[in-house]
């Protein structure tokens, strides 16, 4: 040290600036310079600001190679063709994020991230996560994604050195692999090139350096409920990871860092842990004209989605969810450059069909497919009828088993061969172990494998009619029973959202306009498939509404919603006029439901068979401008109506207005 400053004395006053201000930029690392640096209230000048410093100890190279390594792996969007590349900064498009209180009332719509971190909205102050919720496929995910990329960039959160994201399923993944949180963090995300236990060290006794994100808890809180052994204490000592995980949320471990973890609507979180409490809303009408405008680079190209959108409004509706968005504007981009059966149909269209298109276009890509020359949807979906059916039982077997990575040893024993593997159902995770030892995949989203979870049953000829009345009264499928549950009671541990898509979807599969196109694929008979799961739903329906009170209130039936939805995907007028038959209330309450556009196509499907409503009220929800022009047949005998809250412009606003003006009996507008 005393050489060193005879040197910087000999080079004069500007090398003494110099070293003082390396000094201060390392002031992180070398803690005995703290207190100084306080005591002397050290600010640099303008010019040194401006002259780059390059620090060379452990802990900022770990930082310096954990930017580069995010950076790579953040500037790409995974598309579900792996063989396209999308920049992160050319698609991402904002959406809605409401900012909640402790009473889970809404205080702020915002778009971007300035109140992830600071202290507005605070529920719990000694809390440390930041808890992100939001229906399936809203984009929480694609939050994170952004939020590294701008970290790695410089461009947010300049106090943070180490920025770690972890996927929850990874972690369910290695419930017989104790490990301690050094081996988390290095061997599992971004491990140190020397030095690893000085900047485990550092990282110990600097916690508000780290930024720690969880994404997708709901696919593990189940097994956290009843696995999960007891949380670790000791940062040095294996533990199981989901207890680590815990041992994080809690401050147990790393107290003082920041943490985000995100989750699907309706996960249940202890309020103790969470800080703040944000909840993703998806797209309005603006953000899906942006994101059109992103996807579509040419002129007719976004003339002819803005086309396809206007003259069908469930296709709109259903683009509320970003998500489902990007899956219809990749199809439709997918039909215009290749001669797949036919132009995306312009009458109303479920969600079933949009994946159906989906697998329709991965499928198109094999080498078989190219073989056809009609190639006509029937034609796509036989020529990839084994690898369809591989990845489909693939997709059934993990998700009954509540698991959704798997390894390449796993695809082998499902006779899924690599090219079957690259056509766009899967992405690989990198590896397991951090070793590099064995290949991991996932599918696309969880809401594909639950539609490919659907589809196996379906199509197997070894499920059997019972069975699948079994699934739907328990999301299991095991002995068969004559005893039927409906919707509004569940099952002993609940059922996931994920298998509630399934449901949803096992519906929309067997719906009659769909079980003829699906019989080429299987020798087993689809139509008592059909009659089995019609009259189950039937008694189910009937079950749910004999509870019902004047003033339907859908809290009261947690499942009300999917149950509307299932109807709806089934195409069956029968079932839609059958709960209508058994509504009697004149009031219809869903406030605070989630409620997205593409649901209020699920609510026409009955309410257009209900004489007696008078009262609906819809506020604190996501329906906007789509869902109020979905809702407009229903207004008509309207006496009150509330649709505060719901990102509605105003064009919703002039549609509704229009629309109340012909009939003059709205006595309340909120």
């Amino acid at each position: 040290v005393r050489t060193l400053l005879d040197i910087v004395a000999c080079k004069g006053e500007e090398t003494a600036k110099c070293l003082l201000q390396t000094l201060h930029q390392g002031r992180h690392f070398y803690r005995e310079l703290q207190p100084w640096f306080s005591t002397i209230q050290y600010q640099p000048s303008e010019g040194m600001l401006q002259k780059p410093v390059l620090l060379r100890d452990p802990a900022s190279s770990y930082s310096m190679k954990l930017r580069q390594e995010l950076g790579q792996s953040t500037a790409f969007i995974d598309t579900y063709v792996q063989r396209e590349e999308m920049l992160l900064d050319e698609i991402y498009t904002e959406s809605i994020m409401e900012l909640l209180d402790k009473d889970n009332s809404i205080l702020v719509c915002q778009r971007g991230f300035d109140d992830l971190f600071n202290n507005r909205a605070v529920i719990n102050a000694e809390a440390e996560v930041t808890l992100i919720t939001g229906d399936a496929g809203t984009g929480k995910t694609i939050l994170l994604q952004k939020l590294q990329n701008l970290w790695v960039k410089g461009e947010l959160l300049p106090d943070i050195k180490f920025f770690f994201m972890f996927k929850c399923r990874t972690l369910s993944c290695m419930e017989n692999q104790p490990i301690s949180l050094q081996d988390l963090l290095f061997r599992y995300g971004c491990c140190p090139e020397r030095d690893a236990d000085k900047v485990f060290d550092y990282i110990l006794e600097n916690p508000a350096t780290v930024l720690l994100s969880f994404d997708g808890f709901d696919e593990v809180s189940s097994h956290v409920e009843v696995e999960v052994g007891p949380e670790c204490l000791c940062a040095s000592e294996p533990a199981q990871p989901l207890a680590l995980l815990l041992s994080l949320m809690h401050g147990k471990l790393l107290r003082g860092s920041r943490k985000i973890l995100t989750a699907r609507t309706g996960t249940v979180i202890q309020k103790r842990t969470i800080r703040k409490n944000m909840v993703m809303k998806g797209f309005t009408q603006k953000n899906v004209l942006d994101y059109l405008k992103k996807v579509f680079k040419e002129e007719d190209q976004r003339r002819s989605m803005m086309n396809q959108l206007e003259a069908n409004p469930s296709l709109s509706s259903l683009c509320s969810i970003p998500l489902f968005c990007w899956i219809i504007f990749k199809c439709f981009q997918n039909v215009k450059m290749a001669p797949i059966s036919s132009q995306m149909p312009s009458s109303q269209m479920r969600l079933t069909d949009i994946f159906l298109r989906m697998v329709e276009v991965f499928l198109n890509r094999t080498s078989k497919a190219a073989e056809v020359k009609v190639r006509g949807q029937v034609d796509v979906l036989v020529s990839g009828q084994k690898a369809l059916v591989c990845l489909a039982k693939l997709a059934r077997e993990y998700m009954l088993e509540g698991r959704y990575i798997f390894t390449q040893e796993a695809l082998e024993a499902m006779d899924i061969s690599d090219e079957d593997a690259a056509m766009g159902f899967l992405r690989p995770l990198g590896h397991y172990d951090g070793c590099g030892s064995q290949s991991t995949f996932e599918f696309l989203h969880l809401t594909l494998q639950s539609f490919l979870t659907a589809l196996s049953l379906v199509i197997d000829k070894e499920v059997h009619c019972d069975q699948l009345v079994v699934f739907l009264r328990t999301g299991k499928i095991g002995e068969a029973t004559s005893k039927c549950v409906p919707f509004k009671e569940k099952p002993a541990g609940g059922v996931s959202e994920h298998l509630q898509f399934t449901r949803l979807f096992l519906c929309g599969l067997l719906s009659e306009k769909r079980v003829g196109l699906l019989q080429t694929l299987t020798s087993t008979c689809l139509k008592k498939k059909q009659r089995k799961v019609l009259k189950y739903l039937k008694r189910s329906i009937q079950d749910d509404l004999k509870s019902q009170k004047k003033l339907w209130n859908p809290h009261s039936v947690p499942n009300f919603l999917w149950m509307l939805r299932c109807v709806f995907e089934s195409q069956n007028k029968d079932l839609a006029e059958l709960v209508a038959k058994g509504f009697r209330a004149e009031n219809l309450k869903l406030t605070y439901c989630n409620l997205y556009s593409a649901d209020c196509s699920v609510l026409m499907n009955v309410l257009q068979h209900i004489r007696t409503l008078s009262r609906l009220e819809l506020d604190n929800n996501n329906i906007t401008d789509y869902g109020v022009q979905e809702l407009l047949p229903c207004f008509s005998s309207l006496e009150v109506l509330r649709l505060s809250v719901n990102q509605i412009t105003d064009t919703g606003v002039h549609i509704l207005t229009e629309e109340l003006k012909k009939y003059k009996q709205i006595k309340f507008l909120g």
